[in-house]
């Protein structure tokens, strides 16, 4: 079922069966602000109390506006200059573009909408359709680059889900070494640093289980890469108390890249965790495209990708 309400003045889309409820702002980037488990009653998404929704300034860093729920970045993650011979030194803002840009939707059916923006730096249409079937929300992904230029891109999900210190990180068996992109305080080094996963030693020489959330307050918070690309498309987190699990499928032919952002009080106070398989690696389309490790769209050309979200 899909219903239509006002979230503080913004037009939102609810699209709800016996099992989820998903909320959608179109005119915030496409954004879903609510992700219920409507077996269980609980929230996933992050939205800490009091959280305002304003529409976001084109080229302003992520960081000002609600911070919560579950935005697209694409083209970059970091902030940085557009590489390669076209647009060469363009800006490309924090987090990327369009989760500042509004999204044209239409529905779908019964059960899902389809969304589309069109680029502000470079002439492309990023659509996704967002549909649920039973307890699995389907995401559907189509990029298209006008130009006839090659278009490097980085493009991840970010769904920051509310914290909690039961949670655990499930992935595919094989993983052992995981690379810091970010850290507060360098409590994991520097960015490049390489650490054993699950199982590293932070800066004092202390032994950490990065596969468990830290507890709140602890004031940590780090941004890490796995080292290698996926061989198996799925991540999850799971509470180990109620058994809860938020789980993402993908293909990992199309998503190799596997970003974990763990907060626990260390930017900004706050407290969420977010999975974001990539199609490149570190944040950072500059870097990644010197050491080809970010997607190239051929100009013309359309790409397709898809990701579901398992919700038990």
């Amino acid at each position: 079922m899909i219903s239509y309400q006002i979230e503080q003045s913004f037009e939102a889309v609810v699209i709800e069966n016996d099992d989820l409820m998903v909320k959608i702002l179109p005119q915030l980037g496409g954004k879903i602000y609510s992700l219920v488990n409507n077996r269980t009653g609980r929230e996933w998404m992050d939205r800490p109390s009091g959280r305002v929704f304003r529409r976001p300034v084109l080229g302003t860093s992520w960081g000002d506006w609600d911070r919560c729920g579950w935005d697209e970045l694409f083209p970059s993650i970091d902030a940085c200059n557009f590489p390669g011979p076209y647009l060469a030194g363009t800006a490309v803002p924090d987090h990327g573009e369009v989760w500042s840009l509004p999204w044209s939707f239409s529905q779908i059916g019964t059960d899902g909408i389809r969304l589309y923006v069109n680029g502000n730096i470079w002439p492309y249409r990023l659509e996704k359709t967002v549909c649920i079937s039973d307890n699995s929300v389907e995401f559907n992904y189509k990029l298209t680059n006008y130009s006839k230029e090659p278009l490097p891109y980085i493009w991840a999900p970010h769904p920051i889900l509310a914290g909690s210190d039961s949670f655990e990180i499930k992935l595919p068996i094989g993983i052992d070494k995981a690379i810091t992109s970010f850290s507060v305080n360098e409590r994991l080094g520097k960015r490049g640093g390489i650490h054993n996963w699950p199982l590293a030693t932070d800066c004092s020489g202390k032994m950490i289980d990065l596969s468990n959330m830290p507890a709140r307050h602890t004031n940590a918070a780090e941004k890490l890469y796995l080292a290698s690309p996926l061989m198996e498309g799925w991540c999850l987190v799971r509470d180990r108390i109620t058994g809860e699990q938020f789980k993402m499928t993908f293909d990992p032919a199309q998503l190799p890249y596997l970003g974990i952002w763990i907060n626990a009080g260390g930017w900004d106070g706050e407290y969420h965790i977010a999975l974001e398989p990539a199609t490149g690696f570190l944040d950072n389309l500059e870097e990644s495209y010197a050491c080809q490790k970010c997607a190239i769209l051929a100009g013309g050309e359309t790409r397709s990708w898809w990701l579901q979200v398992h919700i038990t």
